[in-house]
């Protein structure tokens, strides 16, 4: 290129800068015509009043005299049609129905005139698309098929990240105990797979699931987040909906694992957790296509036919259950999480010596596997052997996990009512608060605020139980105090000077203290938490009201529940207070009312005696009566529900038996 030739290349450029925003706007993408308005060569501009694809504007009349302005292209038909949509390139030209989209070549039967030179295009017509991609300022059409990421293959599966091999099956050891709820094994697998390789964030998310020391577990999330390394893409998924699921940030955790679904849609380990979030958040039909889904692809998989099992008996489906864990234990027959989930299986049927034999095949498979022992205490309470099952409760009670630890301390209080003929009397009921009270001083040690809501709670319904009302006032008034406090549980502090888990004082004298337990703290209350005990708080309240003769206020706070807890559930909660309500008050027509579809044990016990009491003769739907009460002697449940009717229904059927009646 000579001088004179780049001087003015340099002026046109100068001249088209300014208006390159513009044409950014309304221009076509690369590879279609520039309708610049800057003509061809050898074109010859129009007279006034024509524009410049050759077309008169509308009303144009020429001057009398002018001759008509020569045709552009006057060997070719202009099309009857305007010219392609120019912010949609896509829609076929010309611009009506049934027309096809351009194809790889000039619009047909075009001839181009001589004056266009070989390569070039005319005003108005597409340019064959390029094989190529060309540098364009015009950004891509976001409706192209081109434009949206790829779609992972249907057998995508999780692919780990490490360069060594060692830690890579550690970690994939580690995820699969954490399948089968082996917790110990899970921190010793991916302790190891953290040995081999410190830059597993995946290894530091699955230990924050079970790491109930703040600091351990704050550090196990700081590592994981601050890991940069380049992971697959279902990896980092999984790491952050664990992550979320440690924060307790529950509806990130959902959409993690939502996306690690799409990400890997042929891995059975996706599946599975979005069934276990789905089945955490109430969708059990969500949950159950997931399981059945990981099944599809592994139909070996234990985990996934001990989760349909579980969900099986929450519908209450008991038999559709056994299939599933009978499945389960047949695939992992060394597996004490199967035998666990069997044992669990037998109490909910009855079959107490069943239930008994599971547990302990449970704990010999894995002597640190300690629901095995809760299992096992639960089924020995029921038989009777009240000495034998606290023994397997403390075993349970010396647990490093503080959340262990709280269920077998409640199990050991509620076994006091299981005493004799396991009719709630004042001693038994004194008992159970004495060690319901010592689990509260824990508690607050421990600064487990959740579990001392729990905690005050069940001592409440045992203190008007036993009639004090001013001890279950005090209560109450804690119990609230503790819901609308704000302020974030802090972590223990270990005295200084004091070697860890040395006992302090007379209290600590008498119930050691476990070194890796005493610093343990459990997450906040969720707001879903404090709805339920807001609510059960005000059940409380009610019955207090009652027991001091404000019966009216009492009534009144059931609607005070429908507004905390709103759906059915609310309406429910509210149906069975009034109806509780109403037997204290000896209505029976009243408890029948609200009570019929109640499945709560205290008020389907009261509508048992509402049904079959009275002198002979008086009584409502005795066959009735006496089938709610056998359902309630028969009741499996260690709770607080079960604890204050199993012995009572068990009364009422030998002071009623069928031949009297």
């Amino acid at each position: 290129m000579n001088r004179p030739t780049l001087s003015r290349g340099l002026l046109a450029l100068l001249v088209i800068l300014p208006t390159l925003s513009h044409a950014q706007q309304d221009s076509p993408p690369a590879g279609y015509p520039q309708y610049n308005g800057y003509p061809q060569p050898g074109y010859q501009p129009p007279p006034q009043g024509y524009p410049q694809q050759g077309y008169p504007q509308p009303g144009y009349q020429p001057p009398p005299g002018s001759q008509p302005p020569p045709q552009q292209y006057p060997n070719q038909q202009y099309p009857a049609q305007p010219y392609p949509n120019q912010q949609y390139p896509n829609q076929p030209y010309p611009n009506q129905p049934g027309a096809q989209p351009y194809p790889n070549q000039p619009y047909p039967g075009y001839q181009p005139p001589p004056s266009v030179q070989p390569g070039q295009q005319p005003y108005g017509y597409p340019a064959p698309y390029p094989s190529q991609p060309s540098a364009s300022p015009y950004p891509a059409d976001p409706q192209s098929p081109t434009a949206q990421p790829p779609k992972p293959p249907t057998d995508a599966k999780l692919t780990l990240t490490s360069p060594s091999e060692e830690a890579k099956a550690a970690l994939s050891s580690c995820l699969d105990a954490m399948d089968n709820f082996r917790y110990e094994l899970v921190r010793l697998r991916c302790g190891e797979a953290i040995e081999k390789d410190d830059k597993l964030a995946f290894a530091h998310a699955l230990l924050a699931q079970l790491s109930n020391l703040p600091l351990v577990q704050k550090r196990h999330i700081t590592a994981a987040k601050e890991i940069t390394r380049q992971v697959s893409e279902g990896e980092r998924l999984f790491t952050e909906g664990l992550l979320a699921l440690a924060e307790d940030q529950r509806q990130v955790a959902r959409a993690a694992f939502e996306a690690l679904v799409g990400q890997l849609p042929g891995d059975k380990h996706a599946h599975h957790y979005r069934g276990l979030i789905r089945y955490r958040f109430g969708d059990l039909d969500g949950a159950q296509a997931d399981f059945r889904r990981a099944l599809e692809l592994d139909a070996k998989f234990g985990p996934a036919h001990n989760a349909l099992g579980h969900l099986s008996l929450r519908k209450d489906s008991v038999d559709d259950a056994a299939k599933a864990f009978a499945k389960y234990v047949e695939l992992a027959p060394k597996e004490a999480n199967a035998h666990d989930s069997l044992a669990m299986l037998h109490l909910r049927k009855g079959d107490l010596g069943f239930a008994v034999e599971s547990a302990h095949k449970a704990i010999e498979l894995d002597p640190k596997f300690l629901r095995g022992n809760l299992r096992l205490g639960d089924a020995l309470l029921l038989q009777g052997n009240l000495l034998q099952a606290r023994k397997a409760y403390a075993v349970v009670m010396a647990s490093p996990d503080p959340s262990e630890h709280h269920e077998a301390a409640l199990r050991l209080a509620r076994s006091r009512l299981y005493e004799g003929l396991g009719v709630p009397n004042q001693k038994s009921l004194t008992d159970a608060e004495k060690d319901l009270q010592s689990e509260l001083e824990w508690t607050k040690r421990l600064h487990r605020r959740a579990d001392q809501v729990q905690t005050l709670t069940e001592i409440a319904r045992l203190q008007l139980e036993r009639s004090a009302v001013v001890d279950a006032a005090k209560t109450l008034v804690a119990v609230r105090e503790l819901l609308e406090s704000t302020e974030s549980p802090a972590s223990p502090e270990k005295p200084e000077g004091k070697p860890e888990g040395k006992p302090e004082g007379k209290a600590d004298a008498a119930k050691p203290v476990d070194k890796s337990l005493a610093d343990k703290a459990a997450p906040t209350l969720t707001e879903e938490d404090k709805a339920r005990y807001r609510a059960e708080l005000l059940w409380l309240r009610a019955l207090l009201l009652h027991a001091v003769g404000e019966r009216e206020l009492a009534v009144g706070l059931a609607d005070e529940i429908e507004k905390t807890v709103r759906g059915k559930l609310g309406q429910r909660m509210a149906e069975d207070l009034r109806g509780d309500l109403a037997a204290r008050s000896s209505n029976r027509q009243l408890v029948v009312k609200h009570l019929s579809q109640s499945t709560r044990a205290t008020s389907r016990l009261a509508l048992a005696l509402a049904l079959g009491g009275g002198k002979p003769g008086e009584q409502l739907d005795m066959p009735k009566a006496r089938t709610l009460m056998e359902e309630l002697s028969r009741r499996n449940t260690i709770d607080t529900e079960g604890a204050l009717t199993r012995g009572r229904a068990k009364q009422w059927l030998k002071q009623n038996p069928p031949d009297k009646t």
